[in-house]
């Protein structure tokens, strides 16, 4: 579709890196510190980064370690580390 991310009208490395001053889909700016180089990170060749950040762009996880995503969680106040799939075990009686 486009050789870079931020070419691509409405993806929203456009506003990360700079290319826009805004984007409906970006309403938190806290997060917008926590990378310090949009355009390093979107054109890595690094394959196997690069699966764990299809993956996470096909849950709309975030990526990273435990401490990442605690700190992520604790900015935004949601629960956002990949669970235990399936239904919580019930207890025993």
């Amino acid at each position: 579709m486009v050789k870079q991310a931020w070419d691509y009208e409405w993806s929203s490395v456009r506003f990360h890196v700079g290319e826009s001053v805004s984007d409906l889909l970006v309403t938190d700016r806290t997060l917008l510190g926590l990378v310090t180089n949009w355009k390093e990170l979107v054109t890595g060749d690094d394959e196997e980064a690069n699966n764990l950040l299809r993956a996470g762009a096909k849950t709309g996880r975030p990526l990273g370690n435990k401490c990442f995503l605690q700190r992520i969680e604790a900015i935004t106040g949601r629960e956002l580390a990949k669970k235990t799939p399936g239904r919580p075990a019930k207890p025993q009686k």
